[in-house]
């Protein structure tokens, strides 16, 4: 990042969901059509096999310092999840956290686990959803996105 106005400024993405945003292609935000476990819900369409939800902190994250996620994500058989990576933009390569995906089978799961930036003076958190589409307009949902982080 190079300046604390670049931290601050959303502008230049598409979605914001309770201070998370997606450089993806909105869907909906709400409870259209029934969407949603809770009042909001962030669907994705998948046109290019991955998404994203981000979240900045105004304090940068620490080198070992631990932050605890947890989300639910409902998806299809229209759209088979490969791979869930949580990680910190400007991390280096491998400094992530893989998390095991669960079925397509448009039911509700919770996923969570723990990511520790290798590296201090990062300051957004980067969940990735990668996908293979099997169908055009495939979509996913993800709702209840909680980071717990508790600078030193």
């Amino acid at each position: 990042m190079s300046s604390s106005d670049d931290i601050k400024d959303n502008t230049k993405f598409n979605a914001n969901f309770n201070e998370w945003f997606s450089t993806d292609d909105l869907g909906a935000i709400g409870t259209v059509d029934g969407l949603g476990k809770g009042n909001t819900c962030y669907r994705a369409n998948i046109s290019h096999n991955n998404t994203d939800m981000r979240k900045r902190y105004e304090i940068p994250f620490k080198q070992g310092e631990e932050l605890t996620f947890k989300f639910d994500m409902r998806t299809y058989p229209t759209t088979a999840v490969t791979e869930i990576l949580i990680t910190a933009m400007g991390a280096p390569a491998g400094s992530h956290t893989s998390i095991p995906t669960q079925p397509a089978d448009g039911q509700w799961h919770t996923y969570s686990g723990k990511y520790i930036p290798t590296i201090s003076g990062l300051f957004e958190f980067w969940l990735r959803i990668y996908t293979i589409d099997t169908e055009p307009y495939s979509y996913l949902e993800i709702d209840n996105l909680h980071v717990k982080y508790q600078p030193a």
